[in-house]
């Protein structure tokens, strides 16, 4: 690792996790609203997903070739039970 590198990261700011009230209709036993914890995700975590939600699919009029596709409404499932 380059010093430029160590010297990156070591500055990095840690994004701390946030509390948050989804909805008013999900209470606690004193009627206040649960508070849902959000976390942020990193980029190997986002990659990791993105790459699980990957399908390839058949390229018109050209036999036996495949493109990459993401399924989307699998990737944005995945990202949000990972940062919930």
């Amino acid at each position: 690792m380059s010093n430029f590198s160590r010297f990156m990261k070591a500055n990095k700011i840690v994004k701390a996790n946030t509390a948050y009230a989804a909805t008013k209709s999900l209470v606690d036993e004193n009627g206040q609203p649960l508070l849902w914890e959000i976390k942020p995700l990193t980029t190997k975590d986002n990659d990791d997903i993105r790459d699980a939600c990957m399908i390839e699919v058949p390229v018109p009029g050209k036999p036996n070739m495949v493109r990459p596709k993401l399924n989307t409404s699998k990737y944005i499932a995945k990202m949000i039970c990972a940062s919930v």
